[in-house]
Parts: structure tokens; C-alpha cells; sequence
């Protein structure tokens, strides 16, 4: 990859859908690969069309899974690079979803954390009226309890901090 970018590849060169060489390496949780494209000067809120969500940045890609990839360890440190390079906490997609509301959705405590504190607002509501919260409850199970009361707990502690 190295030698095609300082062979003068365009870095933001879109497919069909919109989707950047960047939405492709956080949709695989390739951290390595995000990185060196972020500090290649890579669009960190370049917008594409995919299968879930008709209106998604790197953010939100590396927010889903798709057959357990990527990783939450790896959803973390892609969202911490992307965030640093300036992506966007507070963006909608489709149906009005946060960041934080697929964060929450998918009980990733950590990068809730994250979000939180690079200013996602957990009061923010999608199209439903649901705020991120809301995406916690639907998805509990006994399973996973205490990763849902930590989400929980992070979300209204923050919610009552603003």
C-alpha cells in the first residue's frame, strides 16, 4: 500500500458506492492500514453508501460489524486515530444514528468512553427518538449485564454532567 500512495495513488479515489480506500480498511479493522492512510491525508469524513447505512463515514464503518470484524480492541483503536485526525463524534447517518448510538448498540463500553469524551452528547436523539441509551436496553441479555450497566452508567453520568 506504502508504494502505491508514494507512487501518487489518490488516496480519497471512490468506488461505485462512495467508498474510500479508508471505509474499507475500518470496515476490516485494519488499525495499521487506517493509520497510514489518516497520515497520508486520507478524508476522514468522506461520506459513502453501503449496505447498512446509506450515509456513512469511516466512523460509523468502524462502528458495525460484519461477522465479528472488527474486533472491539480494534473498533477502538481505529475510532481513537479517526477522532484525532478530526472525524466528526456528532454525525448522522441514516435514520439519525450517532456514533455513539451504534457504540452503545454494540456494548462496547470503551469506546463509549471514547466518544464521550472527545463530546458525543448521549441526549441526542435519531429519527425514532431514541437516544443512545435506548440502543443499550434493546440489545441486553444475561450474557453481558455488566458491560450494560457500565454503558449505562457512563451514559447518564455524562447526560448529567452537560
Amino acid at each position: 500500500m506504502r508504494f502505491l500512495l508514494d507512487e501518487g495513488v489518490d488516496i480519497n479515489a471512490k468506488d461505485e458506492r462512495g467508498w474510500t480506500p479508508l471505509h474499507f480498511a475500518a470496515r476490516t479493522g485494519s488499525v495499521e492500514v487506517v493509520r497510514t492512510l489518516l497520515g497520508r491525508g486520507a478524508d476522514v469524513n468522506a461520506k459513502c453508501k453501503g449496505p447498512v447505512d446509506q450515509n456513512g463515514t469511516a466512523l460509523m464503518i468502524a462502528l458495525y460489524r460484519w461477522n465479528g470484524v472488527p474486533t472491539n480492541e480494534e473498533s477502538e483503536a481505529i475510532v481513537t486515530a479517526l477522532l484525532a485526525k478530526g472525524a466528526d463524534v456528532n454525525e448522522r447517518a441514516s435514520r439519525g444514528k450517532t456514533p455513539l448510538m451504534l457504540a452503545a448498540n454494540f456494548r462496547n463500553a470503551k469506546v463509549v468512553q471514547t466518544l464521550l469524551d472527545a463530546g458525543a452528547r448521549p441526549e441526542d436523539t435519531d429519527d425514532s427518538g431514541r437516544k443512545a441509551a435506548a440502543f443499550v436496553e434493546n440489545n441486553s441479555s444475561e450474557n453481558n449485564e455488566a458491560e450494560h450497566a457500565e454503558i449505562l452508567r457512563l451514559l447518564q453520568n455524562h447526560e448529567a454532567t452537560s
